[in-house]
């Protein structure tokens, strides 16, 4: 849980913003909470059926909010990366199994772009 049990929290992170002026944690972009608020605010739901369907519809608000999301958590896990060294991340939560594979496929497309030239991958 580490000294103040925040350990692994990658939510909490500092994370620079997408342009919108203001610095943000990590848990600001990737979020389900803001992705349910993106979606009622489009008139659609966010339940995990409705998530599932819409991402598999490519809807473009759960689009953005995955992409968002990967560029947001990409530097933070390039830091864990480098200061831990771990053989793997585990990705859970609260969003529906589909979100979750299409914010890892996004995740491994940006993070090679973050990784040192002399950083072998493994």
């Amino acid at each position: 849980t580490g000294f103040c049990g925040f350990s692994g929290e990658f939510g909490l992170i500092p994370a620079r913003g997408s342009g919108d002026g203001g610095a943000r944690d990590t848990g600001f972009y990737a979020a389900p909470g803001e992705l349910a608020k993106q979606l009622a605010a489009a008139g659609e739901g966010a339940g995990a059926a409705d998530l599932e369907r819409l991402y598999g519809a490519g809807h473009p608000i759960v689009s953005g909010w995955l992409d968002t999301a990967a560029d947001a958590l990409a530097p933070a896990l390039m830091c864990a990366e480098y200061l831990l060294d771990p053989e793997a991340f585990i990705f859970g939560g609260r969003l529906p199994a589909g979100l979750i594979d299409g914010l890892i496929e996004r995740l491994g497309e940006r993070l090679p772009g973050h990784r040192h030239p002399a950083k072998p991958y493994g």
